[in-house]
């Protein structure tokens, strides 16, 4: 007879499951008042106070910092509250029992033999996707959950005929490992951290790579979550220095310093839409506070495309988003500098197009892939059926989603 399978007990559950005195998954609401139409109700819960991080780090790691003037307090609630939106999501789907079950062993096998070789270019990255970060899930079972699901994820493009069956397979593993890890990241240390900055990486490779209903999708406003959520990185800022001499490294050290006074080969133009869009901001009538936030989201866009400019790779190039850590969350609430990126995605895809850089599902994260764990945002595909939504038909396109005026500029600046 096997052994039991071990169990944590808990006594954060929902005073519904309580009640009924049957395990709670302890999401918000849980599975089970979701299954039964309950209201799902919680005792209140006492957070530990996190102290103030260290503001000191090695300068190759400055891009990583917030935007002036954004503490990390209120980027640990925007992050939150994301991943509560996002989990909730989740768990709509992950509708079947939560447990291990016999398909585990496939898809860890799967991961180290096809899915960790697709997320990099670089040995030395792969080398910690394939080998380091299982390492480290063996100690902490959310980064495993996160692992099996990008398996999963994979497996659903690479075996088509059973696109389903793994599709809810991948979302059961995001739902569970998402649980703990929303409730360890509020109190990082430096021994989890590393197993919190592998798996907020995989988040970012799991948002961009799984397939959107184009009925049921919310445009901007799924690029903007998928920003609050890459946010989230910055919770473990204190820990940088420490996660970069880690193993964990290779997935940090690499120069993205933009390099002023050249041409921007890459994207042909892309200067005078920037300078464009900098001439809209002098004659829009807007508060002094809305401007600044503006023009400094525009700026780290400019920087993005110098950091793009001179990737030591194509394809890193061609999936590199720069991370939007340093642009202040008002100016995503405006969809703005969310705009300005759909436009650079679109270039990014035609690029990539005429180099052949992506080629059916042997490249399947190659277009979602290693950069992730630095802080950057990816960008998807989906990206650009939102921005083909727009212009072919703007009118519907604003009225559904209430776009600002200034992301309609950005739009039709390209």
């Amino acid at each position: 007879m096997p052994p039991r399978r071990s169990h944590k007990k808990s006594r954060n559950g929902c005073d519904q499951c309580k009640k009924r005195r049957v395990k709670c998954d302890e999401a918000d609401p849980c599975l089970n008042c979701t299954r039964r139409s309950l209201s799902c109700s919680y005792q209140p819960r006492v957070v530990t106070p996190q102290p103030e991080p260290k503001k000191k780090h090695a300068e190759q790691l400055i891009a990583c910092t917030p935007a002036p003037g954004t503490s990390l307090a209120e980027i640990s609630a925007r992050t939150d509250a994301a991943l509560r939106v996002f989990q909730r999501n989740l768990t709509d789907t992950a509708y079947f029992v939560r447990e291990w079950n016999g398909q585990d062993p496939e898809l860890m096998h799967h991961y180290c033999i096809s899915t960790c070789t697709t997320l990099s270019d670089e040995e030395d990255v792969r080398h910690v996707w394939r080998t380091e970060i299982p390492k480290i899930a063996y100690s902490y079972e959310f980064l495993m959950h996160g692992i099996l699901s990008l398996s999963a994820l994979h497996l659903s493009y690479v075996k088509p005929e059973k696109h389903s069956h793994y599709l809810t397979s991948s979302t059961f593993h995001m739902a569970l490992g998402l649980q703990t890890f929303r409730t360890i990241l509020r109190k990082p240390t430096t021994e989890n951290c590393f197993a919190l900055f592998a798996f907020s990486s995989v988040i970012m490779v799991w948002i961009c790579a799984v397939p959107t209903d184009s009925k049921d999708a919310q445009p901007l406003s799924s690029v903007i979550e998928m920003f609050n959520l890459c946010r989230g990185i910055t919770t473990l800022l204190e820990f940088f220095p420490l996660i970069n001499k880690s193993c964990l490294g290779p997935l940090m050290a690499r120069d993205w310093s933009e390099k002023r006074g050249t041409p921007l080969r890459l994207f042909n133009g892309l200067d005078g839409q920037i300078s464009r869009l900098r001439y809209r901001l002098t004659v829009e009538v807007l508060a002094e506070e809305e401007r600044s936030v503006l023009e400094h989201a525009i700026t780290e866009l400019e920087k993005t495309c110098q950091r793009i400019e001179h990737a030591r790779t194509l394809s890193a190039s061609g999936i590199l988003l720069y991370n939007n850590t340093r642009v202040p969350p008002e100016a995503m609430d405006r969809h703005a500098y969310c705009a300005d990126c759909i436009n650079y995605a679109s270039r990014v895809d035609d690029m990539i197009r005429r180099t052949n850089n992506v080629r059916g599902n042997k490249q399947f994260f190659k277009y979602a892939s290693d950069v992730s764990c630095r802080g950057h945002l990816l960008i998807s595909k989906r990206c650009l059926r939102y921005r083909r939504a727009f212009l072919d038909d703007p009118d519907k396109f604003m009225f559904d989603i209430e776009v600002p005026s200034q992301a309609c500029i950005a739009i039709k600046a390209c």
